[in-house]
């Protein structure tokens, strides 16, 4: 269900910024990138809050904390989660090589955005399922995690986002050495 969820509210934000940016003047490929990069921030917080609520509902986190250490337990939710955003990453990218044409789809270039992106959405899982395990022991937990995971994942993705930028724009810089 997360993952549907993801892609369909992943579609309709490309075609808003397709059809409402790209008519008017074409995006060129840094602002490509930021919009990339803003759209898989927006769409991974629809997985961590869903998985963390069906958790919570279900009461499978705290059968998940009786059976499993805790080690287990934050690495194998944290891989489940990374897996599935990057199911959608790599769809997102195909879909901004469809949708804008100076978004290319070259091994080279799709490799080193899958290489970046992949980094900054593993830290964006890690992160997402310690904020949840946070926020599960409070009142409010449907208002903290977001609010503990807007402010803290700001700087995965603009570190990411500078990175993945360097790399596109340095000629020199092959990905692997």
């Amino acid at each position: 269900n997360g993952i549907l969820s993801m892609l369909v509210l992943m579609t309709c934000l490309l075609f808003v910024f397709h059809y409402s940016e790209n008519r008017v003047s074409k995006l060129d490929l840094s602002s490509l990138l930021g919009l990339k990069w803003a759209i898989m921030f927006t769409v991974s917080f629809v997985l961590i809050g869903q998985s963390a609520w069906e958790e919570r509902e279900s009461g499978a986190l705290r059968i998940n904390q009786a059976t499993l250490s805790g080690t287990t337990f934050y690495l194998t939710k944290t891989f489940v989660l990374f897996f599935a955003n990057l199911l959608v990453a790599s769809f997102e990218i195909f879909l901004f090589s469809f949708f804008f044409e100076s978004f290319s789809i070259n091994p080279e270039f799709f490799l080193g955005n899958l290489l970046f992106f992949g980094l900054g959405i593993f830290s964006l899982s890690a992160l997402g399922v310690s904020l949840s395990l946070v926020s599960f022991a409070t009142r409010l937990k449907e208002m903290v995690l977001p609010l503990l995971l807007i402010p803290f994942s700001i700087p995965v993705i603009l570190f990411g986002m500078e990175a993945e930028r360097k790399f596109i724009f340095q000629k020199g810089i092959r990905l692997f050495l």
